[in-house]
């Protein structure tokens, strides 16, 4: 697989980033590649460079097994032998070792890539068939819902697994591992996370700008509401949402902005916009946030990533708000915090709540900003 360069365009379009698989004899893989511009490039909702990652290297995985074991992907399935879907599923869990959600993941790019060549005419038989599972569908936004069984296709070559448990800190895990970040930035980056569950990406690439003198606003009392532009940095899916930053936090990224960030500009001729520099004055890539979490969670025997603090956002800020507030208004509010496309994905922190200490948002928001003013004092 290579990644295409501005010299590649689609209708008149540079496509920079876009994945395109070749095979041994060094040609065009050319059923994937009309799948991936159609899927990725005319769809509206496949915008991000690193959804069309996803779909590549998944395409990589799967034709690349297709090579070693010398079968083809449009051979005509028989009964009595495993298709080449579920070889692959067999060896991607077996052989490379991949988990079950990974496979799955990958499996449902690979049958919408075969559901859209049966479209087209490319073969004539699918390789797998549709099995109806019954799934309870219960919504959170109204106290008296009743949950109802609804009917599901799913491939039969899939695996049958259980939704993963959602990993998050409680407050005084929160605490240590900021504790333990004794780089400064470091140390404002992830509070960052913990208070507004920005995400990795999108922490790394936010504009400087972004941050004002709360000096200069003293009609905000608690949040300041940030639009992330997808046009300024970006955001999953390059749609737009809004974050909210305590009063507090917005006054250290501002004297951040002022004096760390202003001495490290003037180590490149060529600063950055984002927000978050490193000593030798360029942004961070995601990455690199990683490994910072990781190496300074070690200090504590826990392990810590960028999405285990936005978990620990949303569940702490819902559990806040479920006491104040009605649960459906508190589901949608961290729902649109955290840019999900459905409450449903939201609804997932409810199973959370009752593990949350009693004294969550205030106490939590305030443990976050009182250490940080402590180290800085």
């Amino acid at each position: 697989m290579v990644w295409s360069t501005d010299e590649f365009r689609v209708g008149g379009i540079a496509r920079p980033g876009f994945p395109l698989l070749v095979g041994r004899d060094g040609a065009l893989i050319t059923p994937a590649f009309r799948f991936l511009v159609h899927h990725c490039l005319h769809r509206g909702r496949a915008r991000s460079a690193r959804t069309w990652a996803s779909y590549g290297y998944a395409f990589q995985s799967f034709f690349g097994r297709l090579e070693i074991s010398g079968r083809r992907w449009d051979e005509t399935p028989q009964i009595g032998i495993p298709s080449v879907l579920a070889d692959y599923r067999t060896w991607a869990n077996g052989q490379q070792g991949h988990v079950d959600a990974t496979v799955n993941a990958r499996l449902d790019i690979l049958v919408t890539f075969y559901r859209f060549a049966h479209r087209h005419g490319w073969i004539s038989k699918l390789p797998f068939d549709f099995e109806e599972h019954l799934v309870t569908r219960k919504s959170e936004l109204l106290a008296h819902a009743v949950a109802t069984p609804a009917k599901k296709q799913v491939a039969d070559v899939k695996f049958r697994t259980s939704r993963p448990m959602v990993k998050l800190l409680s407050s005084s895990q929160a605490k240590l591992f900021l504790s333990a970040l004794s780089n400064k930035t470091h140390q404002l980056m992830a509070t960052l996370q913990l208070a507004t569950g920005i995400r990795a990406e999108e922490l790394v690439s936010l504009p400087a700008s972004y941050v004002v003198d709360p000096a200069t606003r003293p009609d905000v009392k608690h949040m300041f509401p940030v639009i992330l532009n997808p046009r300024d940095m970006r955001t999953k899916g390059s749609i737009a949402r809004t974050i909210h930053v305590p009063r507090k936090i917005m006054a250290m990224l501002w004297a951040y902005k002022a004096l760390d960030r202003n001495v490290r500009t003037k180590s490149t001729a060529h600063p950055s916009t984002c927000l978050f520099l490193t000593e030798e004055g360029v942004a961070f890539d995601r990455k690199t946030v990683w490994r910072i979490y990781a190496i300074a969670a070690k200090r504590n025997a826990f392990h810590v990533n960028p999405h285990m603090l936005r978990h620990t956002y949303a569940t702490h800020t819902l559990a806040a708000l479920a006491r104040s507030k009605n649960i459906g208004n508190a589901l949608l509010y961290v729902r649109n915090r955290l840019g999900h496309a459905s409450v449903r994905t939201t609804e997932r922190y409810l199973h959370y709540i009752e593990d949350v200490a009693d004294s969550v948002m205030n106490d939590y928001q305030s443990e976050l900003t009182t250490m940080l003013e402590a180290g800085n004092a």
